[in-house]
């Protein structure tokens, strides 16, 4: 049975989707930063959940999540 597009659960919680604009929309609430800084991170550093917070982190102030 084919995945459902509309599906918002997140199946692999290491990981963003880039190609799901509502996984963009969680992390850049969750991260403060806008939907472009998230994909900008994952085109930078991958997909991987920590290294995306690593790279946001290096650009924002301390204490920002």
């Amino acid at each position: 049975m084919p995945d459902k597009s509309d599906k918002r659960a997140m199946v692999d919680r290491t990981r963003i989707d880039a190609e799901q604009n509502w996984e963009l929309q969680y992390w850049s609430t969750k991260f403060k930063v806008s939907p472009a800084d998230v994909r900008a991170a994952i085109s930078s550093v991958g997909p991987m959940v920590e290294d995306v917070r690593k790279s946001l982190g290096a650009t924002l102030k301390p204490g920002r999540w």
